[in-house]
């Protein structure tokens, strides 16, 4: 973990950063280069851009340079995600959709964090919960809460996360409605077959995304004091509380 100076150091390197390359978008950076200029260290480099790349807001293109896109695509990025989300909600069980417990790199932890935000619908949350949710392996809980702190770092530089009301509870800077709307929306006009409902709704709104919040919550709450893992397919559980058809 980096200390406050050394926390004040970097993210004002990575702001700078941003100013520099929105303004000259398409450059390529090295990151031998960078490191040798800016004198932080090639490990926290190697962090920033594994978060850069997930967000599409650079792309590698060999293995030690990458692509400058826009911090524009930030936006995109978190509805594709709502979307890959439901999909594979459909399929994978709870413990599958959320495992970190393989240590996955720094930028795919960054997507599984903000994928919890949006999957539950909830706009505040504490990383020690999330970090649970993220950890099917309790004994793992505490090495994994440690990367989440981190990946939440990068996401509150980036303006996805901000700091909440209290010590070690992030705000999602975004409407996790809107985003979670337009998933739902997406996927109803898909023509594959589904025992979802949602193809046969004339719209979705607010009012079906919040009774698919409620049902959410049991499931996390389950989840959460579970005596061992839980292996029932998503779908299952919304099955369960009477929200998916039987086929």
């Amino acid at each position: 973990m980096m200390d406050n100076d050394a926390k004040s150091t970097f993210s004002h390197f990575i702001q700078d950063l941003i100013f520099k390359h929105e303004n000259g978008k398409g450059r390529t950076i090295h990151l031998e280069k960078l490191c040798k200029v800016s004198s932080i260290e090639k490990r926290r480099l190697s962090d920033l851009f594994s978060v850069l790349c997930s967000l599409n807001v650079c792309t590698k293109i060999c293995n030690q340079c990458f692509r400058w896109n826009s911090m524009g695509n930030v936006r995109s990025t978190l509805y594709n995600t709502a979307v890959q989300l439901e999909e594979r909600s459909r399929i994978q069980t709870i413990t599958d959709l959320f495992d970190a417990n393989g240590s996955p790199p720094i930028g795919e932890l960054s997507i599984k964090l903000i994928e919890v935000f949006l999957f539950f619908g909830e706009s505040e949350m504490s990383l020690p919960i999330i970090a649970r949710l993220l950890s099917p392996k309790p004994e793992k809980t505490k090495q994994v809460l440690r990367r989440v702190y981190l990946a939440a770092y990068f996401l509150e530089q980036f303006n996805i996360l901000s700091h909440g009301s209290e010590r070690g509870v992030y705000i999602f800077v975004h409407d996790t409605g809107d985003i979670m709307l337009h998933a739902l929306n997406i996927i109803s006009q898909n023509n594959d077959p589904s025992t979802s409902l949602l193809p046969l709704l004339s719209r979705i709104d607010r009012q079906y995304l919040y009774s698919v919040k409620v049902v959410r919550k049991k499931i996390m709450d389950e989840y959460l004091h579970r005596p061992s893992a839980i292996n029932e397919p998503y779908n299952f559980k919304m099955r369960k509380y009477g929200y998916i058809e039987n086929e």
